[in-house]
């Protein structure tokens, strides 16, 4: 019972600073008078765990003040919040058509190169939710290509941790390691590492899939201490 306790504890404490974090970026947007100032907040909600439908609202509203200002990027991004909605809903046909559409588009841009790369990024999500695994690997390999060229290290480990997955999806689970080891020794630098126990967590379900215990109990230890040490009380 006291563990049932303290685990109801940890996700209500996540709930709860998931939730203001959601408040306070719908207050901007509800009292802000500047329409740069309620799009950036509604970007920022987009990466937030919230229901579709819950989301469409404020998408309707970038959308309107996008119409008006004429602004090519922030219409763009708020193209991106519409894709991110069709995944949500599973609409997969549509998302990967808006998606393609950017990807197209800022291929080439070199002031947005980052943009590029997130929408990359992105479409492998979609794959793999919609679990088309193999086009969602391809689309890994070129995001880790794209990122190696733009020096994003940060993606390069997102990507390969990425590959992994959804090999261990696929119940690959020697190749998982594989990868989700190239994730680990991609750069020598800590803090590429804080905060990202989903790595070490994967190596610990790949591990004990394989029957390895030892293995995945020391892995999944590093993910609960990293989580601890980040106050990160969702992961943990």
């Amino acid at each position: 019972m006291r563990l049932l306790f303290i685990i109801l504890i940890f996700f209500s404490a996540a709930a709860t600073a998931q939730t203001r974090t959601a408040d306070s970026l719908r207050r901007i947007i509800s009292s802000s008078l500047a329409d740069k100032e309620k799009l950036k907040a509604i970007f920022a909600l987009n990466n937030q765990p919230l229901n579709a439908d819950t989301l469409l609202p404020y998408i309707l509203i970038a959308e309107k003040i996008c119409a008006v200002t004429k602004n090519e990027v922030d219409a763009d991004m708020t193209m991106f919040c519409r894709v991110s909605y069709y995944t949500r809903k599973n609409h997969i046909d549509s998302a990967l058509i808006l998606i393609d559409e950017l990807i197209k588009k800022y291929k080439n841009n070199k002031q947005h190169q980052d943009k590029y790369l997130d929408f990359l990024f992105f479409k492998s999500k979609i794959y793999d939710r919609s679990n088309q695994y193999s086009k969602a690997i391809s689309q890994l390999v070129e995001v880790i290509q794209v990122a190696e060229a733009q020096n994003d290290t940060a993606v390069q480990i997102q990507a390969k941790t990425g590959i992994g997955w959804v090999q261990i999806e696929m119940e690959q689970y020697k190749e998982a390691l594989q990868w989700l080891y190239k994730a680990l020794h991609t750069s020598a630098n800590k803090k590429f590492y804080y905060n990202y126990g989903a790595l070490y967590s994967n190596i610990a379900s790949a591990y004990n899939s394989l029957g390895n215990e030892d293995s995945a109990m020391h892995y999944i230890g590093v993910a609960i201490k990293d989580a601890r040490e980040n106050e990160n009380m969702l992961f943990l």
